[in-house]
């Protein structure tokens, strides 16, 4: 999307909305998703943020069996949904390209064997499931949360997403934020309660908060957009000719 808005010469206005998801069959802390969303349901973990929250599952005799829980209204900034992928897939509507890039990945053996249900509707072996952040279009940047460069600010652009790093990193950010909990305990604030840690983040990847309103501007969108034209041809062209032609405009846009 971003190659094709650059070579015909398009100015993006704003991004609607935006995706980012991780799929899992285990946490890096070693918990079983439906034991965390278990837990979250039985408020055995209290979230730090994002109070509103939705919950579905199965009704059974002896007990409940939820298998997806989201938060966030639907004008929030950003809505969190964590729910069993695998289940969404056999009951809704099966999905080849996502199987193939779980084999791909190693998340399940066998790309084409269908999903298999038991009598109450629970997925038969291990599941998948998906962590995922939708952004919405009232975001419009990420800015540094702490350090020594504290607030300083990227606007919300595809060139943000361009590749699996900056994608991991956004993801991780998000995380920390939005899939945040502390193990409850009666009596205790949420800040005297110990956290629980799902993921095993660097503080490198957990640098950037997104805000829903531009914390600094230095350029209108039209002068942002042309510097970064300016340094995506700077990467695709690695010449000193290129080069210096480049300094040239990046110095009348800035001006």
């Amino acid at each position: 999307m971003s190659d094709f808005i650059f070579k015909h010469g398009y100015l993006i206005r704003r991004i609607f909305r935006l995706d980012i998801a991780l799929d899992l069959k285990v946490f890096d802390s070693g918990d079983k998703p439906e034991s965390v969303i278990r837990r979250i349901v039985r408020h055995k973990y209290a979230k730090v943020y994002q109070s509103d929250r939705t919950v579905h599952g199965a009704d059974h005799w002896n007990d409940c069996d939820d298998n997806s829980i989201s938060w966030g209204k639907k004008k929030s900034m950003v809505v969190t949904r964590f729910y069993n992928k695998s289940l969404e897939l056999a009951q809704v509507k099966d999905k080849p390209w996502i199987r193939q890039a779980w084999y791909e990945a190693g998340l399940i053996d066998d790309p084409i064997a269908p999903i298999i249900l038991d009598r109450s509707g629970k997925v038969v072996g291990d599941a998948v499931w998906r962590l995922e952040f939708q952004i919405n279009s009232s975001a419009r940047g990420w800015f540094v949360a702490e350090g020594d460069h504290k607030n300083d600010y990227v606007e919300h652009t595809l060139e943000s997403y361009w590749n699996r790093p900056l994608l991991q990193q956004a993801f991780a950010c998000l995380c920390d934020h939005y899939f945040n909990f502390r193990i409850f305990e009666p009596g205790k604030t949420k800040y005297e309660c110990a956290p629980k840690i799902l993921f095993k983040w660097t503080d490198e990847d957990r640098h950037y908060r997104l805000r829903n309103s531009l914390f600094q501007r230095t350029y209108d969108n039209t002068g942002s957009q042309a510097l970064r034209w300016v340094a995506r041809l700077r990467a695709m062209f690695p010449n000193e000719d290129v080069s210096k032609a480049l300094d040239v405009v990046e110095s009348k846009v800035r001006t």
